[in-house]
Order: structure tokens, then sequence, then C-alpha cells
């Protein structure tokens, strides 16, 4: 699956664009009921993301 397609975790379901965009950066989710989501770490520190 194309990543562009993915859906990003926490975007509504009405949302136009719940997929990943250009130029941000994402995390997979993996295991229990949100594997496969994309989670939006933009801006995130390195130790932000270490927790």
């Amino acid at each position: 699956m194309c990543q562009s397609r993915r859906r990003v975790y926490g975007s509504d379901h009405d949302d136009p664009h719940p997929y990943a965009r250009p130029g941000r950066d994402y995390r997979e989710l993996v295991g229990g009921p949100l594997d496969g989501l994309l989670l939006d770490v933009t801006g995130c520190s390195e130790s932000e993301l270490a927790d």
C-alpha cells in the first residue's frame, strides 16, 4: 500500500484529507486495534519520540 494513502490516527471520519501528507513525519502504529495507522510526529523532538 502506498504510504500517501494510509490513514492518519486522529483524523476525523469526515476529514477530506485523512491520509499522510507530503512534508510531514509519521510513525506507524503496530499491534492492537490501531495497527497500521500513522501517527503524525511532525515537530516532535528526538527525546519526545524516545518516550
